[in-house]
């Protein structure tokens, strides 16, 4: 069989962006998940909006939620009854209460989501240099 490439054996493209904080783009895009200055409010609510309309599909193939079920709701508040105004989840759906005869049980009232975009882990350099094209 013919020999296929590895990850270490590709060349890196180089990139010489510059971020809104004015320094430039590592190869590996840790930057844009570690700048103070990047706002990932957007990613964040993409891929909010994007599970509270796959979930009830899922959901309702595991009999947790009616298969009319078209969305889930976002954000709500009056979640937490000692903090009414906070939005603990930002997708949260409420079991129904056995749909079928197999339908798995859920223990709880409500199951929510919280959508979070970490920071990358702050690495060494490698201990050889990266190699650019």
């Amino acid at each position: 069989p013919p020999s296929q490439a590895t990850p270490a054996d590709l060349p890196l493209p180089a990139d010489d962006r510059v971020c809104t904080c004015a320094a430039t783009h590592d190869v590996m895009g840790r930057h844009v998940l570690n700048c103070l200055k990047n706002n990932k409010k957007g990613a964040h609510d993409y891929i909010r909006d994007g599970l509270k309309t796959i979930l009830p599909t899922i959901l309702a193939t595991a009999e947790y939620v009616l298969p009319t079920t078209k969305e889930l709701p976002t954000e709500q508040t009056d979640m937490a009854p000692s903090y009414p105004d906070k939005k603990p989840f930002d997708v949260s759906f409420q079991p129904t209460p056995t749909l079928s005869a197999t339908a798995p049980a859920c223990p709880f009232g409500t199951v929510g989501i919280d959508v979070v975009i970490p920071s990358t882990p702050q690495l060494s350099p490698p201990s050889q240099p990266l190699r650019s094209s």
